[in-house]
Protein backbone atom coordinates (compact mmCIF):
# COMPACT_ATOMS: atom_id res chain seq x y z
CA UNK A 1 0.00 0.00 0.00
CA UNK A 2 1.12 3.36 -1.03
CA UNK A 3 0.89 6.78 1.28
CA UNK A 4 -1.67 7.87 -1.25
CA UNK A 5 -3.50 4.71 -0.83
CA UNK A 6 -3.36 3.96 2.85
CA UNK A 7 -5.88 5.86 4.82
CA UNK A 8 -3.90 5.93 8.35
CA UNK A 9 -1.27 7.60 6.44
CA UNK A 10 -3.83 10.16 5.07
CA UNK A 11 -5.03 10.92 9.01
CA UNK A 12 -1.86 10.54 10.95
CA UNK A 13 0.43 11.23 8.06
CA UNK A 14 0.92 14.36 8.56
CA UNK A 15 2.73 14.20 11.85
CA UNK A 16 5.70 12.60 9.96
CA UNK A 17 8.61 13.57 8.03
CA UNK A 18 9.02 9.93 6.61
CA UNK A 19 6.44 8.24 5.58
CA UNK A 20 8.49 4.83 6.85
CA UNK A 21 8.05 6.52 10.49
CA UNK A 22 4.27 5.92 10.19
CA UNK A 23 4.43 1.70 9.82
CA UNK A 24 5.63 1.15 13.94
CA UNK A 25 3.07 3.72 15.34
CA UNK A 26 0.56 1.91 13.03
CA UNK A 27 1.65 -1.56 15.14
CA UNK A 28 2.08 0.04 18.46
CA UNK A 29 -1.05 1.76 18.76
CA UNK A 30 -2.31 1.05 22.64
CA UNK A 31 -5.21 3.40 22.52
CA UNK A 32 -8.11 5.27 20.91
CA UNK A 33 -9.43 8.40 22.14
CA UNK A 34 -12.65 9.96 20.93
CA UNK A 35 -13.40 13.24 22.14
CA UNK A 36 -15.87 15.95 21.83
CA UNK A 37 -14.15 19.21 22.76
CA UNK A 38 -11.81 21.62 21.37
CA UNK A 39 -9.21 21.44 23.73
CA UNK A 40 -8.13 19.26 27.22
CA UNK A 41 -5.75 19.63 29.65
CA UNK A 42 -2.73 17.48 28.71
CA UNK A 43 -2.77 15.43 31.99
CA UNK A 44 -6.45 14.76 31.97
CA UNK A 45 -5.79 13.70 28.09
CA UNK A 46 -2.46 11.30 29.48
CA UNK A 47 -5.23 9.69 31.86
CA UNK A 48 -8.01 9.47 29.76
CA UNK A 49 -5.79 7.26 27.39
CA UNK A 50 -4.86 5.21 30.57
CA UNK A 51 -1.34 6.26 30.32
CA UNK A 52 -1.39 7.67 34.02
CA UNK A 53 -2.85 6.48 37.08
CA UNK A 54 -2.37 9.64 38.84
CA UNK A 55 -2.25 13.13 37.77
CA UNK A 56 1.34 13.49 39.64
CA UNK A 57 2.40 10.74 37.40
CA UNK A 58 1.30 12.33 34.55
CA UNK A 59 2.63 15.35 35.83
CA UNK A 60 5.78 13.45 36.41
CA UNK A 61 6.16 12.41 32.91
CA UNK A 62 6.30 15.28 31.67
CA UNK A 63 8.49 16.94 33.71
CA UNK A 64 11.13 14.30 32.15
CA UNK A 65 9.93 14.62 28.71
CA UNK A 66 8.73 11.18 28.01
CA UNK A 67 5.25 13.43 26.35
CA UNK A 68 5.46 13.61 23.02
CA UNK A 69 1.89 14.97 21.35
CA UNK A 70 2.33 15.18 17.65
CA UNK A 71 5.61 14.26 18.26
CA UNK A 72 6.96 17.64 20.08
CA UNK A 73 7.83 17.29 23.44
CA UNK A 74 5.44 18.29 25.55
CA UNK A 75 7.36 20.61 28.11
CA UNK A 76 4.32 22.75 29.70
CA UNK A 77 2.16 21.05 32.57
CA UNK A 78 -0.24 23.06 31.81
CA UNK A 79 -0.87 22.59 27.80
CA UNK A 80 -4.32 23.11 26.58
CA UNK A 81 -4.04 21.20 22.89
CA UNK A 82 -5.86 21.87 20.38
CA UNK A 83 -7.36 18.82 19.20
CA UNK A 84 -8.10 17.70 16.08
CA UNK A 85 -9.00 14.22 13.93
CA UNK A 86 -5.26 12.05 13.78
CA UNK A 87 -3.63 13.94 16.24
CA UNK A 88 -1.38 11.59 18.17
CA UNK A 89 -0.52 11.47 22.16
CA UNK A 90 2.65 9.20 22.97
CA UNK A 91 4.55 8.14 26.16
CA UNK A 92 7.34 6.76 26.28
CA UNK A 93 8.78 4.51 23.26
CA UNK A 94 5.74 2.08 23.56
CA UNK A 95 2.68 4.11 24.15
CA UNK A 96 0.73 5.83 21.47
CA UNK A 97 -2.59 6.93 22.10
CA UNK A 98 -4.57 8.30 17.95
CA UNK A 99 -7.48 10.98 18.73
CA UNK A 100 -10.53 11.29 16.92
CA UNK A 101 -12.97 13.82 16.80
CA UNK A 102 -16.74 12.69 17.98
CA UNK A 103 -19.13 14.41 15.71
CA UNK A 104 -22.01 15.80 16.56
CA UNK A 105 -25.70 14.40 16.28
Amino acid sequence: MTEKTDPFFAMFGRHFDDPETVKPVRQSITSHLKLAGQQMWIVDLIMMAGFAESKSEARRAIRQGGIKFNEQVVEDEMMLPDLSDGDILRVGKRWIALIEKETAK
